[in-house]
């Protein structure tokens, strides 16, 4: 290489040292998260890290989650260049069974990556499901039961003891097994006339006696919005 060259060379070393850091992105670390829920484990806490590499400030937009069983904390803000962030995630245990994989969309002013995917895998030791898996009416509707279905679906010898509503507008009760084994889980909407909403709690206990409490949500929803308070 001669001398021309290798000033060349030197000089787009330089630059691309030099610029590069301008348009980096937000680097997250890691971008995918796992967790492995216990039997009686009903939550659990995740952190993804995160920094600004460039040499230009970048806001974060906003953090979405595919899921309400995931919380968010609020990172919505401007970040300066090297300035580093947290988002702390909160996961609180469905009644899917199964494993689960959720996303969480967050979008930048990056002009390069303006949206970035992470995701959140899901095990859980959980050897029954409840389907559906909650219990809605529409405001106005008439008022009545509906029949959920409680499965050892790994027979594992787990059955439900007790039901508990945290709404005095909806009962629950435990109905004996049908011939393939699940249990009716029986909701009752005493009233339809507002919008409303409970969870009702399900004792599950396994064969040694350890209970476990599983969660539903009973619900008359307002057909003009998109929003259920759970009392």
């Amino acid at each position: 290489m001669n001398a021309m060259n290798t000033k060349v060379a030197a000089f787009l070393a330089m630059f691309l040292t030099i610029l590069g850091p301008l348009f980096a992105e937000i680097q997250w670390d890691p971008k995918e998260q796992s967790i492995t829920l216990a039997v009686n484990q009903q939550q659990a806490d995740i952190q993804f890290a995160f920094k600004n590499n460039g040499g230009q400030p970048i806001a974060i937009l906003s953090a979405v989650s595919s899921c309400s069983c995931l919380k968010l904390s609020e990172i919505e803000k401007d970040y300066q260049p090297g300035e580093e962030g947290v988002l702390a995630a909160r996961y609180t245990r469905t009644n899917r069974a199964g494993p689960q994989s959720y996303k969480i969309t967050i979008t930048t002013t990056d002009t390069e990556n303006p949206t970035v995917t992470l995701r959140v895998n899901v095990a859980s030791t959980t050897s029954y499901v409840v389907t559906p898996s909650s219990a809605h009416w529409i405001m106005g509707s008439q008022a009545g039961s509906k029949a959920l279905l409680f499965r050892d679906i790994k027979q594992a010898g787990v059955r439900p003891t007790a039901v508990f509503s945290t709404d005095p507008n909806f009962t629950a009760e435990i109905g004996e097994p049908n011939t393939d084994g699940a249990y009716p889980i029986v909701i009752t909407a005493i009233s339809t006339e507002k919008a409303t909403a409970g969870f009702i709690y399900i004792d599950v206990t396994a064969e040694d006696g350890t209970v476990e409490k599983a969660r539903i949500v009973a619900a008359v929803r307002d057909p003009n919005s998109q929003r259920v308070i759970v009392r």
